[in-house]
């Protein structure tokens, strides 16, 4: 009697594991998923910043042209003020986005990484539970388990 005692509470403990890998295989199945629509938001990002360089590159070349080709010393410090404002703004604007989001890209990929391998565990741990219950269970029925 004390034996199926024992039996009957190990197997409630496995079934009891059993539904908390359950319940965290889903909660980091649906974080993965949600982090994976992530990766779109800063690549989106990046290109956007890479435009506005171009941008500024080239009024930065039609600044220095209009530069050379003015004779007037107003018109050229103008140029240069504006020139100054290009440079500013891919230096210390667009560059610096684009690598923010290039690091919080990189660790987004760490995240998404980090939660597959949990998943992959979970996964081996469900299989471990359900094998061990299944194990229980025929012992429970009398049938015995095979074992060499």
């Amino acid at each position: 009697m004390e034996d199926n005692k024992d039996k009957s509470e190990r197997l409630k403990h496995l079934t009891s594991e059993l539904e908390k890998q359950k319940k965290k295989l889903k909660e980091i199945q649906e974080k993965i998923s949600e982090l994976k629509t992530f990766p779109e938001f800063y690549e989106k990002d990046i290109e956007y910043n890479k435009g506005w360089i171009k941008f500024n590159e080239a009024s930065i070349e039609g600044h220095k042209k209009k530069m050379e080709e003015t004779p007037f010393l107003e018109e050229r410090e103008d140029q240069k003020k504006k020139l100054a404002f290009h440079i500013r703004q891919i230096e210390e604007h667009h560059k610096k986005y684009i690598s923010y989001s290039e690091k919080e890209l990189n660790l987004l990929k760490k995240w998404i990484s980090f939660y597959e391998e949990i998943i992959k565990h979970s996964q081996e741990q469900i299989e471990f539970l359900n094998a061990k219950i299944e194990e229980n269970n025929l012992e429970s029925s009398g049938q015995g388990i095979y074992r060499e």
